[in-house]
């Protein structure tokens, strides 16, 4: 009676021990609430097409608050490896300078030493797969998108980035709702995305979140409009509370044009509808490098 009252006690301690470990591991709130612009973005969509030839981007970032002021250059390069069918993506934050307002530095827990400065960010490593061609009346492109973030960046003081990995996994499904109209090269393009992210948190507790996302690209005479809303929501919150901050949404608008038969210049605005507490403008291109990898 009594080895049996004994081990009741400690299997009741083991449990009470492991719901408290990550209450007390949560001393920092790994979200996009609780750090600068670029840590851990809402992906954006790629119009569920893979790169028939190699593509160069670059765009600078410029965040609208007072608060946190920053501005970013991003690059992304993607290298098909089959036209059309399977690529390779690498893309990331290069390089910002912030400069945050000393209450929100106290909010965030940061370094006060660190309130201003340049940071290098996380770059972000992707597999781009078509499972599926688009044809006829209702056959979408469907892309397979792998990626894993690595954990490149300098500290976690600054609240600039995670510094932790993760990882992510999404399908975009994409079909042309109007296209090939006589006498006009008009195109209305549907994307669709879902999908399942992760990444680490403090005591390596890992949150866990579902991605969804929608596209909607209008283009005619090398003028392309893009709206876009998408967001993922972690688990972690349900536990801590809504001020957690693990579940964002972003609307994101842009304006692009072919300047170039391989040249395309774009603006465009982001602004956070949840859990993402920035608003940015940004401008840029992309350059489709006329030459395509032949694999021996």
């Amino acid at each position: 009676m009594a080895k049996n009252i004994c081990r009741t006690d400690i299997y009741l301690l083991l449990i009470m021990l492991l719901i408290s470990l990550p209450v007390v591991s949560q001393d920092i709130r790994y979200t996009t609430m609780w750090f600068g612009v670029n840590a851990n973005p809402v992906p954006t969509l790629q119009e569920a097409m893979v790169a028939d030839n190699i593509k160069l981007s670059s765009s600078l970032f410029f965040t609208t608050s007072n608060d946190d002021k920053t501005q970013s250059l991003y690059l992304d390069i993607e290298i098909p490896v089959i036209s059309k069918a399977v690529s390779l993506r690498i893309y990331g934050c290069i390089l910002e300078h912030y400069s945050v307002a000393y209450n929100l530095a106290l909010l965030r827990g940061m370094d006060k030493g660190k309130m201003s400065g340049f940071e290098g960010g996380d770059f972000y490593l992707q597999t781009r797969i078509r499972l599926l061609s688009e044809k006829g009346l209702w056959q979408p492109n469907i892309v397979l998108h792998s990626t894993l973030k690595t954990a490149s960046a300098d500290k976690v003081s600054t609240r600039r980035y995670f510094d932790t990995p993760g990882y992510f996994f999404h399908l975009e499904s994409g079909k042309d709702l109007i296209s090939n109209i006589k006498g006009s090269d008009f195109r209305l393009r549907l994307v669709l995305m879902t999908g399942f992210m992760c990444w680490e948190t403090s005591g390596s507790l890992q949150n866990d979140a579902y991605m969804y996302g929608l596209q909607l690209i209008a283009s005619a005479k090398g003028l392309s409009i893009c709206s876009e809303l998408s967001g993922y929501s972690g688990w972690i919150g349900k536990r801590y509370g809504s001020d957690y901050g693990d579940k964002p949404i972003v609307s994101r608008f842009s304006l692009r044009y072919n300047l170039f038969e391989s040249i395309q210049i774009r603006v465009g605005y982001e602004h956070g509808l949840r859990h993402f507490p920035h608003n940015q403008i940004y401008t840029g291109f992309k350059w489709a490098i006329p030459y395509k990898i032949k694999w021996e």
